[in-house]
Parts: C-alpha cells; sequence; structure tokens
C-alpha cells in the first residue's frame, strides 16, 4: 500500500500551487519527497518530477492518504492537468479513513485525534505552517513534514483494529 500526501500554497487548486508530495511504500521500498515548487523555474526538471510521482500513483495496487479524495487528488489533477480516467482509477484504489467516515457516519477527525486514539505518534506540525515553510524556503523542514504526515497515514491505515475518535 503506497501512503501520499502533498502540500500546497493554501487551499484553492485553482489559485494556488503544489509544493511538496511524498510517497511511502515500506515494503516495496519507497519513500520520495518530490519538491515541485523549489524546482518549478527548471521546467524540465520539474515535469521530470512530475512524471514520475504520477507513475508511482499509477503503479502502486492500493492507495491510502487522508482526506486525499477531496483534497489530494483532485489537486493533483488540477496542477498536473491529469486525465480524468486516470485519476478515477486513484480513487477506486484509494483508502481514505477521513472520506471513509465522512460517507458513513458524516463525522469528521483530524489525522491527529486519529493517531492518539489509536495510540500512535502525532504530526510534528500542521498544513498552515506548511505554507510559511515554503514561502522561507525551507525545504528540508517542508519535505520532512510531508513525508513524516504520510508515514503516519501509512502507519494508521495499516492498523488491524482501528479506534475511531
Amino acid at each position: 500500500m503506497l501512503a501520499f500526501d502533498i502540500e500546497t500554497m493554501g487551499l484553492s487548486m485553482h489559485h494556488h500551487e503544489i509544493t511538496v508530495a511524498a510517497v511511502y511504500d515500506p515494503t516495496k521500498g519507497i519513500r520520495h519527497c518530490y519538491n515541485f515548487y523549489r524546482h518549478r523555474h527548471d521546467r524540465t526538471r520539474w515535469q521530470r518530477e512530475v512524471d514520475d510521482f504520477l507513475r508511482i500513483l499509477d503503479e502502486a495496487r492500493t492507495l491510502c492518504t487522508f482526506n486525499g479524495i477531496r483534497f489530494d487528488i483532485p489537486f493533483i489533477q488540477t496542477q498536473f492537468k491529469v486525465d480524468p480516467e486516470r485519476v478515477g482509477r486513484w480513487v477506486l484504489k484509494t483508502v481514505d479513513l477521513f472520506h471513509r467516515w465522512k460517507l458513513l457516519r458524516d463525522h469528521t477527525f483530524s489525522l491527529d485525534k486519529l493517531l492518539i486514539a489509536n495510540g500512535l505518534p502525532v504530526k510534528t506540525s500542521k498544513g498552515c505552517f506548511a505554507i510559511d515553510m515554503a514561502r522561507q524556503q525551507r525545504w528540508d523542514e517542508l519535505e520532512d513534514y510531508c513525508m513524516n504526515d504520510t508515514v503516519l497515514t501509512h502507519l494508521v491505515s495499516s492498523k488491524e483494529r482501528l479506534v475511531i475518535p
């Protein structure tokens, strides 16, 4: 199962850019962070990063994310002009605990609350601070934050018995 997460410069997929994206699948040895924002002026490098990121999403048997069906995937589709059929294949193979509980119970919760309820480590920061990290070009910190969220999402999504807050 491949976990992924994105960070952005804001909440509007039509007005804000994706800064970084992280992918993590320990069984396949995948642990990588893409910094699209840092390389946005080098179109060749930026496109290589985008192509590799999208390929990894395509090749994964199962995807897991937290609020990715309503946020990350539509953002990726808009930002990188991804074909709707390709996006549909991603959605069909995605485990999204936030989306699942929103649909089934009309109940939402933060990733931190889910982690705490299951006795797991909590996030290292918040998404609003990720914008500041990008503006201040604190790339290592931003990439570490995104990767940490991705690893935690994988960890909680892999639990056999999940406690819902």
